[in-house]
């Protein structure tokens, strides 16, 4: 969190946010504290809920909750999570988060948010969706993505995790 903190207070960043969950908080610290902003939460930006899998181990529970989160990507939104949401209301509530933060009329916001939440919502709605970079190369701890654009128009990737994007 320091090294991103570090990373990130170089460009004129004007807004931190991030979700409800403790964790993205705290990685969201130092940055506040190197910029002198407050963090705003959103409860909107919490991870993919789990459902019947909360709780089991990631090697037990993967193949289950990963599979619903892989055909929203093929634009099966309707697939639920068993015990948890679905493709749509996953979007819905993301896009409600992330207009937001486009409203808040800040040029360069951070939002510090959950890897998979973060992968699987920059892959349903960007116009530039790299399905094989986001297998290749899934998001550490930490990881980023860049987007541009606004709710209206759309949004394009611009980095992934500093993968430059045409």
């Amino acid at each position: 969190a320091r090294d991103a903190a570090v990373q990130l207070s170089r460009d004129p960043n004007d807004g931190i946010y991030a979700s409800s969950m403790m964790r993205t908080q705290q990685t969201a610290h130092p940055l506040a504290d190197e910029l002198g902003q407050q963090i705003v939460v959103l409860p909107g930006l919490r991870e993919i809920e789990a459902g019947d899998f909360e709780g089991q181990s990631e090697r037990d529970a993967s193949a289950g909750y990963l599979q619903p989160l892989e055909q929203w990507l093929q634009g099966n939104h309707s697939v639920r999570i068993p015990g948890s949401i679905d493709g749509n209301e996953f979007d819905a509530r993301f896009d409600d988060a992330v207009d937001t933060v486009y409203r808040s009329g800040q040029q360069r916001p951070v939002a510090f948010w959950h890897g998979a939440a973060i992968a699987v919502w920059t892959m349903m709605n960007v116009a530039n969706p790299p399905l094989d970079l986001a297998q290749s190369q899934p998001l550490p701890n930490t990881g980023y993505v860049v987007v541009q654009g606004n709710p209206e128009d759309g949004w394009t990737l611009l980095d992934w995790n500093g993968t430059k994007l045409d």
